[in-house]
């Protein structure tokens, strides 16, 4: 697979009805396993923008990470978990790091667990039908309103939504992470072509200071020029820990790159001439 063209950078249009943003996979992420008061205000930004776009490498972190953790909790729920049973994982969850999307999901799900129980006590039944409807609404209201879909890698094609069976009631995720092993290849050689950005990345982050190079930051680095490098293997973990530069390298240069990870993506889009603008923060109101 081959890859040409020049990229033309121009600035994203101060403009907000001109304005184009480009989500990121914390975007959709918020959208779901957020506060009511959260996810009202990320709509409602994205609302703000004349178009809203996104990549299929997006949509298939999102698939394999977050959305593959609600889909298995709700397939313990199908397959009979007590409530004692669906506390225990919950809780595990809630004993995440903070940054974990499993810890997120928990919060959002015990406090619906807690409401049944409140209003009626434990209701097994109807906390069930509650969380497959959420699973099952869950795809189309993280992407709702996404005007388009693009791969610039050319190698992802269509990531389906995905189907929920009839029978039991639980989602098939048709991709999984060993899907991701499979178009690796593909992958690297998209980011070997686009050399010059990924290695402006990888230098600018190499060169931050080592207080703002946390673990995500030197994988991300180290990943990189793994693969610029075309020594050894490449792994769907290389690709992930690529991931936020693949993001970022297939922004439109007039879109604005939004995300939550404003901490990760401001270093990268900068390297790359870019600007990327921070979701709502409401966690201290």
């Amino acid at each position: 697979m081959t890859y040409s063209g020049r990229m033309t950078m121009v600035r994203p249009s101060g403009s907000a009805p001109d304005r184009k943003a480009f989500l990121d996979t914390t975007v959709p992420c918020e959208r779901l396993l957020s506060s009511q008061t959260t996810r009202a205000h990320v709509n409602k930004r994205l609302r703000s923008f004349a178009r809203r776009t996104t990549c299929r490498f997006v949509q298939l972190e999102f698939l394999i990470g977050p959305y593959t953790h609600l889909v298995r909790l709700q397939a313990k729920i199908e397959q009979g978990a007590t409530d004692a049973e669906l506390l225990l994982v919950i809780d595990k969850y809630q004993n995440l790091p903070a940054f974990y999307w499993q810890r997120r999901m928990a919060s959002i799900w015990l406090r619906a667990f807690a409401r049944y129980c409140e209003r009626s006590g434990p209701m097994p039944g109807s906390f069930r039908a509650f969380i497959r409807a959420f699973v099952l609404r869950a795809w189309r209201e993280a992407f709702a309103g996404i005007d388009e879909v693009v791969d610039a890698t050319m190698c992802l094609g269509d990531v389906a939504e995905p189907t929920c069976d009839e029978r039991t009631h639980t989602i098939d995720v048709a991709v999984s992470r060993r899907d991701l092993n499979l178009r690796a290849g593909d992958l690297a050689a998209f980011i070997r072509a686009r050399r010059t950005e990924f290695a402006r990345i990888a230098d600018t982050l190499d060169a931050s200071p080592p207080a703002k190079r946390d673990r995500e930051t030197n994988r991300r680095v180290c990943a990189i020029r793994k693969v610029l490098s075309g020594h050894g293997s490449i792994t769907g973990g290389d690709i992930r820990s690529v991931g936020d530069a693949l993001i970022a390298v297939e922004c439109p240069a007039d879109h604005v790159l939004l995300t939550s990870n404003i901490r990760h993506f401001h270093p990268i889009t900068a390297a790359i001439g870019k600007v990327c603008e921070k979701l709502p923060d409401l966690s201290r109101q």
